[in-house]
């Protein structure tokens, strides 16, 4: 549930982040066609290169979209929490996933059959311009995530990933802003394409900085406007 008050501090900038949480609808018509079933962390779904068997909506928990190459290098792409689609592509081009479905914490998901959900879409005006939206949402986080690698820092990519989570999962506290999601600085690594020691660093230059510190669970912002500077004028024009 993203917090008001806190999502209100952010009216200055945008932010689209492409690396926490994909757009979300209200899918209640596909649902009451769908199966919903419970899936542990790290089962998964598909792999990159297969079919995948459904259309999936997360109803609870969360599940990451990935790409790995040759070598073993991994790229998060997105992570799809309560009320997020994903695994359509094949229905539309008759093509193969380009990335991985994992669960990353345990999750209830609603399993649509492709045919069913083909049924639907064509049956139904609203639907089908949801999830017109909901494509157009994902690639222009594509077009995000293009330039930001591309073009900024580690320090602005890290802060990036951490003003998206205060966006959406922070909570306003008296030291602070704690950001209500765990994580890792491999999984920063993996949402920004830095290596881990680059995210490492950085972090520590923000403890530094008394921009951020951490106590036995959390990540808490202390100083959200420092933060926010680390986004030169260019984050202004992101798509």
């Amino acid at each position: 549930m993203v917090n008001n008050e806190v999502n209100a501090l952010f009216s200055d900038i945008f932010i689209n982040s492409p690396w926490i949480k994909l757009q979300s609808h209200n899918w209640d018509c596909l649902k009451d066609a769908a199966k919903l079933k419970y899936y542990k962390k790290n089962t998964i779904l598909y792999n990159s290169n297969q079919f995948s068997k459904h259309v999936y909506i997360v109803d609870s928990g969360r599940v990451e979209l990935s790409i790995v190459s040759i070598d073993g290098c991994k790229k998060i792409i997105g992570i799809c929490d309560k009320d997020s689609m994903f695994g359509e592509l094949p229905i539309f081009d008759n093509k193969t996933n380009f990335c991985t479905a994992r669960v990353c914490s345990n999750a209830n998901i609603y399993e649509i059959e492709p045919g069913l959900f083909m049924e639907k879409l064509l049956s139904n005006k609203n639907l089908f311009l949801s999830i017109l939206e909901s494509l157009t949402s994902k690639i222009r986080i594509l077009y995000t995530q293009v330039e930001f690698l591309a073009f900024h820092s580690a320090a602005e990519r890290v802060a990036l990933v951490l003003l998206s989570m205060c966006k959406d999962y922070g909570k306003k506290g008296a030291k602070g802003y704690r950001i209500d999601i765990s994580f890792s600085h491999n999984d920063i690594a993996n949402m920004t394409g830095l290596s881990r020691v680059s995210v490492t660093n950085t972090l520590l230059k923000f403890m530094d900085e008394n921009i951020l510190y951490r106590d036995s669970k959390n990540y808490i912002i202390s100083d959200l406007e420092k933060l926010k500077s680390y986004l030169n004028n260019d984050l202004n024009m992101l798509l």
